[in-house]
């Protein structure tokens, strides 16, 4: 999505400059997440839909148009009902995951760019990505290859997730648009934060104990195995770290998908295994950019319900702040605001 608005412009961090200073800074102290709700989105395929030799399921309606785009979830917080407004097809835990994967661009958003786009509403800061440009021509030009890979990952964890008592149904179609998440509560040093994230299961012994589900190619040789510490295992870690999930099961699969080994990972763990290569990404330089980032946010963003867009343009190490005068980028939906606002004045 091109930038293109009458707005202020601030400069806000050069990741080049900074990423200096980040190393020297402490790990923010993060509070470990306190579940408040949880939501899921179960929709049926269409009469149309089904999965053909290879692995696709071909349906009628696009997965994300499928989804229900809104959703309102009731929490109770200090004994007052609260209504969340969530978009269920942008998992909030994505965002600060794009934020806290800036100053090392593991997630690959270095030639995508980056939007974020945040709204302040009685006195509560809400965040939201636009897609990009680049990223949306990406994704048009996605190959089949690409496509079943996804697949892959997909099938994996329906036959992980089967009922005890049952075999796995392997020819049984996917629905892709079944969906389970979890809304944590937590601080990063003064910061209150609540988000969203999908969870793929939970421990068949503790419901409340949730596991992240995974699948790379395995390794040939030692490099592709330091590229995946490097480049996935410290996604993989922030990702779940974040929700506040404890073990990642990882299934290692061949070139035709078919696993071949699976491997626990504990979280507590990851930040040891990452130091075995020389330059590793540093959790510590991840957590202290996004508490960087969120001062900015408190310190910059004071107009109530003006969108301020943080820009991270392709090939580009700096951020950029722009005021939205035209309200274009505005997605808190207006009866929300209205029944915050009129929740405020009651």
């Amino acid at each position: 999505m091109s930038i293109n608005m009458a707005s202020q412009t601030s400069s806000f961090l050069n990741l080049a400059a900074d990423i200096q200073f980040l190393e020297k800074q402490p790990f923010p102290k993060y509070r470990k997440p306190k579940e408040l709700a949880i939501f899921s989105t179960k929709l049926k395929h269409s009469e149309d839909d089904y999965e053909d030799q290879d692995g696709h399921v071909h349906n009628n309606v696009e997965h994300k148009e499928a989804r229900a785009a809104d959703a309102v979830t009731q929490i109770q917080i200090g004994g007052h009902n609260i209504a969340l407004f969530m978009m269920t097809n942008e998992i909030c835990t994505q965002i600060h995951l794009f934020i806290e994967c800036s100053p090392y661009d593991v997630d690959n958003r270095f030639d995508d760019g980056l939007i974020v786009v945040v709204q302040k509403l009685n006195d509560v800061y809400y965040m939201h990505e636009f897609p990009t440009d680049s990223a949306i021509k990406k994704e048009g030009l996605q190959t089949e290859h690409q496509k079943l890979m996804q697949y892959w990952g997909m099938k994996f964890e329906s036959y992980v997730t089967a009922k005890p008592a049952q075999q796995p149904k392997v020819d049984e179609p996917l629905n892709f648009n079944n969906e389970f998440g979890s809304i944590v509560y937590t601080k990063l040093n003064s910061h209150s934060m609540m988000f969203g994230g999908e969870v793929d299961c939970c421990h068949p012994n503790d419901t409340k104990k949730y596991i992240e589900l995974k699948t790379t190619k395995q390794f040939e040789h030692a490099r592709q195995e330091s590229s995946f510490r490097r480049f996935k295992l410290i996604k993989w870690w922030l990702q779940s770290f974040l929700i506040g999930i404890d073990d990642i099961l990882c299934g290692y699969r061949d070139d035709n998908g078919i696993i071949r080994h699976c491997e626990w990972y504990r979280i507590a763990d990851i930040p040891h295994l990452l130091k075995k290569d020389p330059n590793y990404c540093k959790p510590s330089v991840c957590f202290a950019f996004l508490n960087m980032f969120l001062d900015f946010i408190k310190c910059n963003v004071q107009a109530e319900l003006k969108p301020h867009v943080f820009i991270r343009q392709p090939k580009d190490n700096q951020f950029l702040m722009k005021v939205d005068e035209t309200g274009h980028y505005k997605f808190l939906p207006y009866w929300f605001v209205a029944e915050a606002i009129g929740n405020k004045t009651m």
